[in-house]
């Protein structure tokens, strides 16, 4: 009876080592984006939203943490991400458009993010995606409005 009452407190001391390794040893380098309040109203009869008429296409506007870009997804899909990478965020970097207008990257790190992939990164030391915002759009009327 001792030898089993002796090997079950080796087991849960094993286990309580094991657990307490991967609390204590898991760094997390991707951090939530700080909160930053976004409430904005757009039309894209406005001709500096003009490059939103067509997938594919994107504005960029002061707001958010790092500055806001709205991305035309589909025909009925408009989509709003912060610029900062999520990636060390008490660094601030910055992500900007890559050649093919569909990929911004890190200027820090060098992550790169996916627009039509919902902001997933798709190289670099970030594994979060870029934080989205709330898009409220009505194709018919052409107004958006952003949120959080």
């Amino acid at each position: 009876m001792s030898i089993l009452f002796y090997n079950s407190k080796i087991r849960v001391f094993f286990i309580l080592v094991l657990i307490s390794f991967f609390f204590f040893t898991c760094k997390k380098d991707d951090e939530v984006v700080p909160y930053a309040p976004v409430n904005f109203y757009k039309n894209l009869s406005d001709p500096q939203l003009f490059p939103l008429l067509v997938v594919g296409g994107h504005v960029e506007f002061t707001g958010g943490v790092k500055g806001i870009i709205l991305y035309r997804k589909t025909n009925s899909d408009i989509q709003a991400f912060d610029r900062l990478c999520t990636y060390k965020t008490e660094d601030r970097c910055q992500v900007a458009f890559e050649a093919d207008d569909m990929s911004v990257k890190c200027s820090c790190c060098e992550s790169v993010f996916l627009l039509p992939a919902d902001g997933d990164r798709t190289t670099g030391p970030a594994s979060a995606p870029l934080k989205q915002y709330q898009v409220d759009f009505n194709e018919s009327s052409g107004s958006i409005h952003v949120y959080n």
